[in-house]
């Protein structure tokens, strides 16, 4: 068509608005991740190497309090069966991997992770950033609605997405608006909506779409660091009761030996 520059143009800004998008998540996700990691691995020296040091002496004191049977199963499960337990988890995770890709299982998935507190407004809005920046680029670069409409759908990512564009390509083959079958399917705010109905009446959706899309990434930054704020302590917070209620589980045993049972 002779406009070969512009489309790479375009097509560069994509590809680095998306890899910008995903170092953000990614940049967001390491410092909990490493709180995952240490704290796993705190967990395991705790109840593979600390605890079966008191159990000999506490197990033979009648009537164990209920969160001393719990510490001293969680520590057999690691110390004494570790490679049985590592077995099981294996075979459950994949067993759960491959019921979660049934397309029943996987939209059931996808319905209760946008109902989440915290997650769901996340993942509704990347899910709409990708989609709204991915038509825009495609309408910006001459392709028809409809087959724009399609490559979006085939790199949504998200079933839920996927049955949105569906449904507003059907209205948009009917002469309909894209704007109203959005709107219905939950992904998309109100102010989005009402920016891509405009746009729509304008004729300058591609640049309207885009620019969407780039509100949106920024929105979802400040999401990922009010999420990550809160996350962080809420990981410290789990890692500490966990090790207060090992403590627990250690010292009342020691109480009822210093009471004479």
């Amino acid at each position: 068509g002779g406009f070969l520059e512009a489309v790479m143009e375009r097509l560069g800004q994509f590809v680095m608005g998306q890899a910008e998008l995903r170092g953000k998540v990614i940049g967001n996700l390491a410092y909990p991740c490493m709180l995952v990691f240490f704290g796993g691995v705190i967990l395991t020296v705790i109840f593979g190497v600390f605890v079966p040091k008191f159990k000999p002496l506490l197990a033979q004191i009648p009537d164990l309090p209920w969160i001393s049977k719990v510490v001293f199963g969680a520590s057999a499960l690691v110390s004494e069966y570790g490679l049985w337990t590592l077995g099981v988890l294996g075979v459950v995770g994949v067993v759960l991997w491959r019921v979660a890709k049934r397309p029943d299982v996987e939209r059931w998935i996808a319905q209760k992770l946008t109902r989440l507190v915290v997650y769901g407004p996340l993942v509704r809005a990347l899910a709409a950033a990708r989609f709204c920046r991915l038509l825009g680029t495609m309408l910006g670069n001459g392709i028809p609605m409809l087959s724009a409409m399609q490559i979006a759908k085939e790199a949504a990512g998200n079933v839920l997405m996927e049955e949105a564009i569906d449904k507003a390509t059907e209205s948009v083959r009917g002469g309909q608006h894209l704007a109203g079958p959005l709107g219905e399917s939950g992904l998309f705010g109100d102010d989005v909506v009402e920016m891509i109905s405009v746009a729509e009446s304008a004729n300058n959706l591609d640049d309207v779409l885009i620019t969407i899309a780039s509100t949106i990434e920024s929105r979802v930054d400040r999401m990922l660091t009010t999420a990550i704020r809160l996350l962080e302590p809420l990981l410290l917070v789990t890692i500490a009761v966990v090790v207060g209620l090992v403590a627990a589980g250690l010292i009342l045993p020691m109480t009822k030996m210093k009471t004479g049972f």
